[in-house]
């Protein structure tokens, strides 16, 4: 292949693949920072409406575990996307592509954050909530007051701390797209 830039009619497996792999470094972080920025601004919230039901604490568990099963692998993709990306630029012939190695090697870097920013900012709270659940189990379905109140500000600080998940995930996804826009500029 040429060092010349590649065209519409030239594309190689490569381009096809760095172009999908574009796309989707865009698009998959507004998907995953605004499903989890509505966690904090609208499901979080709605739990809050009624915080002395034990079913508050069942609704948050059940949140989280559908954000592990569904959020969880799309993060761990959209890092490999990153880091794929990484390599396939850094080693593209067009200098002016190549260039921007760089940017998506720190997008990946973001990314790849996010674990351990979990690890000790989010997953202890969702511990702590379902620990809170499991000494309850055997009860009215009303917590008491200072459960409750413990309750409400776990959730409060689930509420903060998955932000910085966000605040990561969107960060990512600025450098994405800038980054393929100064790509596609330079070309």
């Amino acid at each position: 292949m040429s060092s010349q830039p590649s065209s519409i009619n030239n594309l190689t497996t490569n381009d096809t693949l760095i172009t999908l792999l574009y796309a989707a470094n865009i698009l998959l972080p507004i998907f995953i920072a605004g499903t989890s920025t509505a966690l904090s601004t609208w499901v979080i919230p709605m739990i809050l409406t009624n915080p002395s039901s034990k079913s508050a604490i069942y609704q948050f568990n059940t949140t989280v575990a559908r954000g592990g099963r569904f959020l969880q692998p799309l993060s761990r993709f959209l890092a490999a996307s990153f880091a794929a990306l990484t390599l396939l630029v850094s080693q593209h012939p067009d200098q002016s592509v190549a260039a921007h190695w760089k940017y998506w090697a720190f997008g990946t870097v973001v990314l790849v954050s996010n674990a351990p920013y979990e690890i000790i900012a989010v997953f202890p709270v969702n511990d702590r909530v379902e620990a809170l659940g499991k000494r309850n189990r055997d009860g009215d379905g009303d917590l008491s007051e200072i459960e409750r109140n413990e309750l409400v500000a776990l959730l409060r600080s689930w509420q903060k701390w998955n932000m910085g998940r966000v605040a990561l995930v969107f960060l990512a996804g600025v450098i994405a797209l800038w980054t393929t826009f100064d790509t596609l500029a330079n070309k």
